[in-house]
């Protein structure tokens, strides 16, 4: 037999026989198979409910389904260089590197800030910030100047996809500056 269907889509809390609905398509003339429906990108970690109500224009049936998108996890910082909490670091290490991994795959923008230990990671000034948009997963670096010896530095990246964001913190400390000794005269008097 010839059939219509009626496709609904809405988040649990909605209202499947009252628009406005997420999907609402109607599909005439159509026999036994595999259909399938377009729908919009959805929200993380939401509880949807939809509906198939079909009818051969005799009798009908109404099936009900549920379903729970994917958590969104915000971007992560897998490694970094230097290490937290490194020391001995070469005063010239001219950059900073680190991994960012979103597990979504989500785009993602983030901002890198570096000070010295007395400073302050959210209120200027820095000596280095960064910020960077568009980003997907990957190794990322940003050159810093020279620094000072025996020094504690700390640094932070913050990354958000536009959902979730994470902000990680890390310090190391410089290199001691070993002054030259002196010399012993040849031949020694």
């Amino acid at each position: 037999d010839v059939f219509n269907y009626t496709v609904r889509l809405e988040p649990n809390d909605g209202d499947l026989y009252n628009p406005p609905y997420i999907v609402d398509e109607f599909v005439t003339g159509q026999t036994d198979g595999d259909f399938s429906v377009a729908i919009p990108t959805l929200n993380y970690s939401t509880t949807y409910k939809w509906l198939v109500n079909s009818t051969d224009g005799i009798g009908y049936t109404t099936y009900g389904f549920n379903f729970t998108t994917e958590i969104n996890y915000g971007p992560g910082i897998t490694t970094t260089y230097p290490v937290n909490d490194a020391t001995d670091v070469p005063r010239d290490i001219g950059h900073l590197n680190f991994t960012i991994i979103d597990l979504n795959d989500d785009v993602f923008n983030y901002t890198v800030r570096l000070t010295e230990n007395s400073g302050d990671l959210y209120n200027p000034p820095y000596i280095v910030e960064e910020f960077v948009t568009g980003q997907t997963n990957g190794d990322f670096t940003v050159a810093i100047p020279l620094l000072n010896y025996s020094t504690t530095y700390k640094w932070l990246v913050n990354s958000t996809d536009g959902i979730g964001y994470t902000t990680y913190g890390f310090n190391f400390t410089t290199e001691l500056n070993y002054s030259p000794s002196p010399s012993l005269p040849d031949p020694a008097n």
